[in-house]
């Protein structure tokens, strides 16, 4: 059954909420709205719990926001090759996250997102490298230097920062 007050994009005369005819500028832009609603895919699933994860992780790790973007643009290109047919889509979101932060050369450990997600790691690792193979992504070398401030507040008693720049200078 059709109405007379539908948005489409048809030849049917467009009607606002009072039944007045809508003509002009309006027109026009509704017409442009309805065609950018059809144009746009609702999410799946699998899809929505994985940008959720994406999103959770990435503020639990206080990963930049352009990280996440990536994140969430490796995870969807994951999806439109087909990477995730029986694979757990909120895992297979963090290792797209995490690949983003290599990619990036940041220095998140695997045992990061591990703790963080609550999840298997070799299970996290094997979708990770099916990622990097699959996509081709190239991660930088991390520094060493980049873990020194992270392992001297983790000695106990905790190191100095004298040894800190000391063991900096070492590497």
């Amino acid at each position: 059954m059709k109405h007379s007050t539908s948005i489409g994009t048809g030849s049917t005369k467009l009607k606002d909420g009072k039944k007045h005819n809508i003509s002009g500028e309006l027109k026009k832009d509704l017409r442009r709205q309805a065609k950018l609603d059809e144009q746009q895919t609702v999410k799946s699933e699998s899809q929505r719990k994985g940008d959720n994860q994406i999103l959770r992780i990435s503020n639990v790790l206080k990963i930049p926001e352009i990280l996440r973007e990536r994140g969430y643009e490796i995870f969807h290109q994951c999806q439109k090759q087909k990477m995730l047919t029986g694979r757990t889509s909120e895992i297979f979101a963090v290792a797209c996250l995490f690949a983003a932060c290599r990619e990036d050369g940041q220095s998140k450990t695997i045992k990061d997102f591990v703790n963080s997600g609550n999840f298997n790691k070799t299970t996290f690792t094997s979708y990770y490298k099916i990622i990097v193979q699959t996509l081709e992504i190239k991660s930088k070398i991390i520094s060493p230097v980049t873990h020194v401030s992270k392992i001297a507040s983790k000695a106990e008693p905790p190191l100095s920062g004298i040894i800190e720049k000391h063991a900096i200078d070492i590497i």
